[in-house]
């Protein structure tokens, strides 16, 4: 799906600009030539190939594939629209992947960070508390709880995910995100049992297993890093651009320059 939205139109040296959004690929129509796009946005996303537990743990992906120099690649694949057969890639490397709700502004060249990523091992020994809770119900929770390297979005129970166990957001949970807003909660009573020292030979367990205890988590406020990004190249008339990556976008747009107003 995609949309064109009309913009006000002045007249300027190069043509009309035009705008495509909502979710890749975008369909750019009658552009210029070659080199048409003003900016093109891609908004980030958090993926689990299935659903993580606690015994069966599974890695927190963005968008952008691990590269071996420890890059993450975006792939943007440029196709002529007009003919459906011509394409070209395009490769931005980054430094992490884009995840949930990040945005990239190749115009701007920058990145919108609107969500932050963690991975536990024993060096975390300090900063980690025990934590026990009984509901007015009776219920009992424990585990342990810890606080983010960059602050989290203030409020109950935010989303986020985590490597060792799903995330809905509800009591049943065994990862609170926001209860007390400074702090991530992750609870199993094993290990809660086992205290602070078996906690902390258990992640240094899951790190050389080569699968660490991970969360991604809403940041309180956005931050902005720069970004090294090629120029996006464009097809004479329509123009379709499309992201190549295991993990998908959840949205994305892009401004460019076109013959035409509709």
């Amino acid at each position: 799906m995609f949309s064109v939205i009309k913009r006000r139109f002045a007249t300027t040296e190069k043509g009309f600009i035009r705008k495509a959004s909502k979710t890749f690929p975008l369909t750019l129509i009658d552009c210029v030539d070659s080199d048409s796009v003003i900016n093109l946005t891609i908004e980030g996303n958090c993926s689990q190939a299935t659903t993580p537990a606690f015994l069966t743990p599974i890695e927190i992906q963005g968008v952008g594939d691990k590269t071996t120099a420890d890059e993450y690649k975006i792939t943007v694949v440029t196709t002529d629209g007009s003919t459906g057969g011509a394409t070209v890639s395009t490769e931005i490397l980054l430094a992490e992947p884009l995840r949930y709700t990040d945005v990239l502004n190749t115009g701007k060249k920058d990145i919108t960070r609107k969500f932050g990523y963690i991975e536990l091992d024993a060096t975390w020994r300090g900063k980690i508390s025990t934590y026990e809770w009984t509901s007015s119900t009776g219920v009992r929770y424990c585990g342990f709880s810890f606080p983010p390297i960059i602050a989290m979005s203030k409020g109950t129970r935010q989303k986020g995910f985590c490597s060792h166990a799903q995330c809905t957001r509800t009591l049943a949970d065994k990862v609170w995100f926001g209860a007390n807003n400074d702090r991530i909660f992750f609870l199993n009573e094993e290990l809660f049992n086992s205290g602070i020292d078996g906690f902390c030979a258990w992640l240094d367990e899951q790190k050389a297993k080569g699968t660490p205890l991970s969360f991604a988590y809403p940041l309180a406020e956005p931050i902005t890093e720069k970004a090294t990004v090629p120029k996006i190249p464009t097809y004479k008339g329509k123009t379709v651009l499309s992201i190549n990556n295991a993990v998908k976008p959840l949205s994305g747009s892009a401004e460019y320059f076109s013959t035409t107003k509709e």
